[in-house]
């Protein structure tokens, strides 16, 4: 039920009105009524209006200063003033202002009912728009861990996203850690699931090692968690802090290291799993994210001891792995290792013909691998990773056939002992260059065909439905999208081309013989004769007869 209250000087207007709208049926309405702008004000002190119906001149205060005081209150309650001829300048004003409407007191009663019929229904408009705004902030925050992890994982994959862009998309995801602070990590590990387990199962423990996480460390650090498979959690988090102070950052260290213990002691005691913990020792910034959280992984995979319950740094088991296997390519090879994890996306670029994105990430990969220097692995490595990319692409597309026939596939099916990069580099720069100008050529001669069909279809079915939805369903397209993609193709819009064929065809059987007139419309799709005389004289400028005429008279 809507809440409406009246507002006048004079009080035989105030109560004619209130027992106006009292008795009637045709809205919902609880009514309100005072007889002063001042009392009115404090009634809406207490209540909230949806619609306000008032004089626009009072003596303690005028309708308009009314106004001002109600949007403070209710923004949202719609006030229609009535008015003299007198006042209608004021009236003008009143609307300006964000008045809803003003009528003038000779106008009646309907009037006025008409006016708050009108303002009950933009009520109602606006509660259901509030409603779904409301519906849709609240899916937004259901939605919003997974948006933050998103975002994330997006600069851990090697994203190129500048500070300024960092810190907006950390505001407006409400992600609790500093963009412009350098964050420390932390890989946890679950050791084993017992064999019985599901997989809801395994989901609620991992769920519960989260919650264990947090409860003993977010009074004390910023931070976010994602679960990066079954049995991985990394942890980025930075200390309570407005700026970098290395004395504050070690202090926190301490703490958090120390924690993990009791975190691990606690999964153990509660939920009966044994945690590893890996902690880097030293904070990094935004973009050096990846490559600790792939040092961290590559770390853990290579552990210490049974490689249980693992609670380390890297830095310690770092210097103990070098102190056991000493190697000269320890220190490149994972660096080379880690940054491959942001060329994964080369294969959907590819795939979906994003040729730009692809050839700028490839130099990149073309860069890292150039830099590592004459590691022969690592080529090795990158070069089995990218002949996965080309062909799984050209599996899926079916393409080995005709790339044999027109393509070297020496360098994609075989490898050397120790590849030379740079040609091997330009080979597949070439083979994406060659598959991306196939795939665009394959595209356009497919939407050709296709367009043709459509045409043929068209004028051999003109007496039939060619509505855009019936052709859209002959293509088995979308009809907006065949809309766009038939003008797209050939520069102009399917209605103009079956006018043109319907002109054409009527042309050639008005000169061909001797059919009547609605004989020749029935087979153009008009069902009268006068429909199809319209019609074609409105294209030829003549009718269909005078057309005929002109012919024979040839």
């Amino acid at each position: 039920m809507l809440k409406l209250l009246i507002v006048d000087d004079m009080p035989v207007i105030t109560d004619g009105l209130y027992e106006l709208f009292q008795e009637e049926e045709t809205l919902s309405l609880e009514v309100y009524r005072a007889y002063s702008a001042p009392e009115a004000l404090a009634l809406l002190d207490n209540e909230r209006m949806d619609i306000l119906v008032s004089d626009i001149k009072m003596p303690e205060m005028t309708g308009l200063e009314m106004l001002s005081e109600i949007n403070k209150r209710w923004p949202s309650c719609l006030v229609i003033f009535l008015t003299s001829y007198h006042d209608f300048d004021f009236a003008k004003e009143a609307v300006t202002l964000g008045g809803f409407d003003f009528i003038l007191k000779t106008e009646g009663d309907e009037r006025i009912i008409q006016a708050v019929r009108k303002a009950a229904e933009e009520v109602e408009k606006i509660r259901e728009a509030e409603q779904l705004r409301m519906k849709a902030e609240a899916k937004y925050k259901q939605a919003l861990p997974t948006l933050q992890k998103a975002f994330v994982q997006e600069l851990l994959h090697g994203r190129h996203i500048n500070d300024r862009i960092r810190s907006e998309q950390f505001r407006i995801l409400d992600i609790s850690l500093d963009a412009n602070l350098p964050s420390y990590l932390f890989l946890a590990r679950i050791d084993g699931w017992k064999p019985s387990l599901l997989w809801a199962d395994k989901a609620l423990l991992i769920y519960a090692v989260n919650n264990i996480i947090d409860e003993f460390l977010h009074s004390k650090v910023h931070m976010i968690t994602l679960q990066l498979d079954s049995s991985h959690i990394l942890g980025i988090w930075q200390p309570i802090t407005n700026d970098y102070d290395s004395k504050e950052y070690s202090k926190a260290l301490r703490f958090f290291y120390g924690t993990l213990e009791t975190i691990q002691n606690t999964g153990r005691d509660l939920l009966q799993l044994e945690l590893s913990f890996l902690q880097s020792a030293s904070p990094c910034n935004w973009s050096e994210a990846g490559e600790k959280l792939q040092s961290l992984e590559l770390l853990m995979q290579r552990g210490i001891g049974l490689n249980r319950e693992l609670l380390t740094t890297d830095e310690e088991l770092q210097n103990n792995l070098d102190r056991r296997s000493p190697s000269e390519e320890a220190e490149v090879q994972p660096l080379v290792f880690l940054r491959m994890m942001q060329f994964s996306s080369l294969s959907g670029l590819l795939a979906s013909g994003k040729q730009d994105e692809f050839f700028e990430l490839y130099d990149e990969l073309d860069e890292t691998i150039e830099d590592a220097g004459d590691i022969p692995s690592l080529k090795l490595e990158c070069l089995h990773f990218l002949a996965s990319v080309f062909l799984g692409y050209i599996n899926r597309r079916r393409l080995y056939r005709t790339l044999k026939e027109s393509w070297n596939m020496d360098k994609l099916l075989k490898l050397e002992e120790n590849p030379d990069w740079k040609s091997y580099a330009s080979y597949y720069r070439n083979l994406a260059a060659f598959l991306f100008e196939h795939s665009s050529d394959e595209q356009e001669n497919r939407s050709i065909r296709l367009i043709q069909d459509i045409q043929q279809y068209i004028r051999a079915h003109l007496s039939e439905d060619l509505s855009l939805t019936r052709l859209g369903e002959y293509a088995h397209l979308n009809p907006t999208y065949l809309s766009r993609l038939y003008k797209q193709i050939t520069g102009k819009g399917i209605s103009d081309d079956i006018l043109e064929a319907r002109i054409e065809r009527a042309k050639t059987l008005l000169e061909e013989g001797d059919r009547k007139i609605h004989e020749i419309a029935e087979d153009i799709g008009y069902h009268s004769g006068i429909a199809f005389t319209r019609f074609f004289k409105k294209n030829m400028n003549i009718t269909p007869q005078e057309y005929r005429d002109m012919q024979n008279n040839r």
